[in-house]
């Protein structure tokens, strides 16, 4: 990848990152938030998330980078923990949802590999239109509260739709070397 396609990555970063304050937002009142700059863990989130995405091009690691950096920017607010692990959840599930569909409809991903700057500029743009959807729909109650069994139950939908691409992603890179290596006999008969 060129610099002009990490300059186009790190911008749809941007985009997305600011969808994620957005949904925050939303799952999250502002007022509960303890810390006056807390656009600075936003900052930090965008950058760290943005280098490790380019140095490492790892599919579980940036998973990992990204949770704990929603994680991070969570740690303001003054709500409960299993609210705080339920929009990590809800934030993530959005965006792998969002950015699954637009990379596996539009290309042929191998794990591991870098996506097109311009289906993550693409997918930074849904998600954050799915942000702007949310923030006008969703009427929560902020102040009451779910019972644990519903919020664990909320929390698994999103944590196996991440395992179930994942698999998928996995699945497709051996049924594709699978397909190639019966073809490539084929030729040879």
């Amino acid at each position: 990848m060129g610099i002009k396609g990490i300059l186009l990555s790190i911008t749809a970063n941007a985009v997305r990152t600011a969808a994620i304050k957005k949904m925050v937002d939303t799952f999250a009142d502002k007022k509960v938030c303890l810390w006056k700059f807390h656009w600075i863990l936003y900052l930090f989130f965008w950058g760290f998330t943005s280098t490790i995405y380019h140095l490492f091009y790892d599919p579980p690691f940036n998973l990992l980078c990204n949770v704990l950096g929603l994680i991070l920017v969570l740690l303001p607010y003054d709500i409960k923990t299993s609210r705080k692990a339920l929009t990590v959840f809800l934030i993530y599930g959005i965006n792998a949802l969002d950015d699954s569909i637009i990379v596996f409809a539009f290309s042929k991903y191998q794990y591991g590999n870098s996506v097109n700057p311009l289906q993550e500029y693409v997918t930074s743009l849904v998600m954050f239109l799915a942000a702007m959807i949310m923030e006008r729909t969703i009427r929560a109650e902020r102040d009451s509260a779910l019972p644990v069994r519903y919020q664990a139950s909320l929390g698994i939908v999103p944590v196996i739709s991440i395992g179930v691409i994942f698999y998928v992603v996995k699945m497709g890179e051996q049924l594709r070397g699978g397909y190639s290596f019966y073809s490539d006999r084929a030729a040879d008969h």
